[in-house]
């Protein structure tokens, strides 16, 4: 090969391997090329699911009357006292069913108009109550003669005293009468407390008797300081409260026999009733002012119901009954509400020997009507 084809094939040879190492960056003193700058990376949010929409069960009571009512809705309970307005406290989601009932107080039917349905906006519910009209049965119309204070048992049995013949008759939840107690004189009220002993006032011989469950004589004075005892009380733990007619003054006996006043204010034959209620507090109408007071266990009196009645009775939901007569003596059993309405159950009856006896059993009322000779209890009328 001649000289000059030599230097020319070497010339291209460094030529190329300049070109290599430009390209790999070994050209340049072994320093790298600058990298070529990259976009920043946004960081991808995660997207929270929707909460669903959720609404509120809420309405309007009207016509109770001071009593309390108890409203549900899928399990959840909220309670009102008198009228007024309810919510439920838990919301409902969009697409629940709700569905509104009541437990109604006794003697009341409540009536819930748009009470179901499924949720979909805020729900508005009325309610609206009314007094329950009665149904009358006859309990006993053979063997009574004057019957005054009756008392029933948490077995159902009901226990009279029959004035006319000095005894006590118990009538059991057949209609079967059988002669509980003898050897009174003019027995007047008659209680029965928790654990059944029944109490009776003999008004004659100025004592109250006690007596087991089965008619055994406990006691042939229970308490003692009475002067014509007339209507009788009897809480469930056995504390007994009497009408001391003679001495004019309310009188307790606790359940070891003690006996102490429990108010002084009351005129001589003005009380015709006495009732007690689950927390001790003792009512009693007082015929002289045409009210009923109320008296805390400590012997505070409180006047609270304006109504002329005897004889009276309480239920657990706090209706007041009692036997009420017009100057024509025409006896008839009403009804009275927390708020003083008042409702007639039954009318027609006779005017009784001290005015009237009323007892209470869950819903149902029972009353003696001495003018003739029977016993009659009262039941809400089908809704």
């Amino acid at each position: 090969m001649n000289r000059s084809l030599s230097h020319r094939a070497c010339a291209l040879t460094v030529m190329a391997v300049t070109l290599a190492l430009t390209a790999c960056g070994g050209g340049n003193g072994g320093e790298s090329a600058p990298a070529t700058p990259t976009a920043p990376v946004t960081p991808v949010t995660p997207v929270e699911p929707a909460t669903p929409a959720s609404y509120v069960v809420s309405g309007q009571v009207t016509g109770l009357h001071g009593l309390r009512l108890t409203l549900v809705n899928n399990g959840e309970q909220v309670a009102i006292t008198g009228d007024g307005s309810f919510s439920f406290p838990s919301k409902l989601e969009s697409g629940t069913n709700y569905a509104v009932t009541t437990q109604d107080p006794l003697w009341t039917a409540c009536t819930v108009t748009n009470g179901s349905g499924v949720v979909s906006a805020d729900v508005s519910v009325s309610v609206s109550c009314s007094p329950r009209a009665a149904t009358s049965a006859l309990v006993l119309s053979t063997g009574l003669a004057m019957p005054q204070g009756i008392a029933v048992d948490g077995q159902g049995n009901v226990f009279v005293a029959n004035m006319g013949f000095n005894t006590v008759v118990k009538i059991d939840p057949a209609g079967i009468s059988t002669t509980f107690a003898t050897g009174l004189s003019q027995p007047s009220g008659v209680a029965v407390d928790g654990l059944g002993n029944v109490y009776v006032a003999d008004q004659g011989n100025s004592v109250i008797r006690k007596y087991a469950p089965d008619g055994t004589v406990i006691s042939s004075s229970w308490g003692s300081g009475f002067n014509q005892p007339t209507y009788i009380a009897a809480d469930a733990s056995g504390n007994v409260y009497v009408v001391d007619w003679g001495h004019g003054v309310i009188k307790k006996i606790d359940t070891a026999g003690v006996t102490t006043v429990l108010n002084s204010s009351m005129g001589m034959g003005s009380v015709v009733g006495i009732a007690v209620d689950a927390n001790g507090y003792v009512y009693v109408p007082d015929s002289s002012s045409s009210r009923i007071d109320k008296i805390a266990p400590d012997g505070t009196l409180t006047p609270i119901l304006g109504a002329s009645v005897a004889g009276i009775a309480l239920d657990s939901s706090g209706n007041l009954f009692g036997a009420e007569y017009d100057a024509n003596y025409s006896g008839k059993v009403v009804k009275i509400s927390p708020d003083n309405a008042k409702t007639n159950l039954i009318i027609g009856i006779g005017f009784p020997y001290f005015r009237g006896w009323v007892a209470v059993s869950g819903s149902t009322v029972y009353f003696t009507d001495p003018t003739n000779n029977t016993v009659v209890k009262l039941s809400p009328a089908p809704q």
